[in-house]
C-alpha cells in the first residue's frame, strides 16, 4: 500500500491517533469506513455518519448504504434485538448500527475519497448516501432510541454475567494487576493452597486454574465447586445455553443425510453431551 498509494498509507497511519479518527468522526458528515465487519461483498466498505456518541471514546455510526425507513419507526426494545447478530436467513434486517471506536485505529476517510470508479467497486453511489442522509435527519429521536438499544443490550450482558457463572476471566481486562499481586501469580503455579491476592478478579479465577491443571490435588470441596461452576457455565440461559444450543446443532446435523460413517460420530458426539448434562 505504501509503494502503489502512498498518500492513503500516510493518511491511514495519521489516522491511527484517537485525536484525529474522532476529528473526522464528529463532524457529523458522511465518512467513508473500510471495516471487515462490512461484507466482502462491498469490498469491506461503506460510507457511515455519526448518530451519537458511546462513552468519550467511541461513536454510534450509521451505514447509509442502507434506508432507515424500516428502523426509525421501531422502539428501543425491538431496536435492541435487531442489532443483535443471527445466522437465520429469514431474519428481518439486522440494525445498520456499529460503534466506532477512536482509539481501534479505524480505516476512515473523507467522503471525497469516494470517486467514481471506488463508487462502482463498492456498489455505492451518493444519490444513495444523500437520500438516506435526508431521511436519518428527519427521524427525530431516532438516534435517542439507538443509544437506548445500546443500554439494553448492555444491561442484559451485564446480567448474564452477574449470575451463577461469572466471567472473572475475561474482567481480568478491566484493569492492571498490582504489583503484589503479580507477585503472587509466580508462588500461585506451585501453591496448593489459595495465596492472598487483593485483586478479587486472580481470587475466583485460582480455583479454576487449579482445576484445569492439577485436578488430582482439588479437595472434595472444591472438586464439587468445579463441578458446579462447570454445570451453570454449560446451562445457565435455559434453552439459550452452550448445552442447549450444543444438541439443537446436533439434531439439524441428524436431519440432513449423513453417511454411516457420520451418522455413528454423531451419536458418540450424542452421548459425549449427555455425559455433560447435569443430573436431576
Amino acid at each position: 500500500i505504501k509503494t502503489k498509494q502512498p498518500k492513503l498509507f500516510d493518511y491511514l497511519l495519521n489516522c491511527r491517533d484517537k485525536a484525529t479518527a474522532a476529528e473526522l468522526v464528529n463532524l457529523g458528515q458522511p465518512f467513508v469506513y473500510a471495516s471487515g465487519k462490512y461484507s466482502s461483498e462491498f469490498e469491506k466498505t461503506s460510507v457511515a455518519i455519526k448518530l451519537a456518541a458511546s462513552g468519550s471514546g467511541a461513536a454510534l455510526v450509521y451505514d447509509l448504504r442502507y434506508d432507515p425507513s424500516e428502523f426509525v419507526g421501531l422502539e428501543a426494545n425491538q431496536l435492541a434485538e435487531r442489532w443483535q447478530f443471527t445466522k437465520d436467513p429469514d431474519a428481518p434486517a439486522r440494525l445498520s448500527v456499529k460503534t466506532l471506536k477512536f482509539n481501534r485505529c479505524p480505516a476512515i476517510a473523507p467522503l471525497g475519497t469516494l470517486d467514481e470508479a471506488s463508487q462502482k467497486r463498492v456498489k455505492l453511489g451518493l444519490k444513495t448516501i444523500e437520500a438516506n442522509k435526508k431521511k436519518l435527519a428527519a427521524a427525530s429521536g431516532f438516534a435517542e432510541k439507538i443509544v437506548e438499544a445500546l443500554a439494553i443490550l448492555d444491561k442484559a450482558r451485564d446480567k448474564k454475567w452477574s449470575g451463577e457463572v461469572s466471567d472473572a476471566e475475561a474482567k481480568l481486562y478491566d484493569g492492571f494487576i498490582s504489583d503484589a499481586d503479580r507477585s503472587k501469580l509466580t508462588l500461585a503455579r506451585e501453591a496448593s493452597e489459595q495465596p492472598d491476592f487483593a485483586d478479587q478478579r486472580l481470587a475466583e479465577i485460582w480455583p479454576r486454574y487449579k482445576a484445569r491443571n492439577y485436578p488430582k490435588k482439588l479437595t472434595d470441596e472444591e472438586l464439587a465447586a468445579w463441578e458446579n461452576y462447570c454445570r451453570a457455565k454449560l446451562t445457565s440461559d435455559g434453552e439459550a445455553s452452550h448445552l442447549a444450543t450444543y444438541f439443537k446443532q446436533l439434531a439439524e446435523l441428524a436431519s440432513s443425510d449423513l453417511s454411516k460413517s457420520k451418522q455413528v460420530l454423531l451419536e458418540d458426539l450424542q452421548l459425549y453431551g449427555g455425559s455433560l448434562a447435569p443430573l436431576d
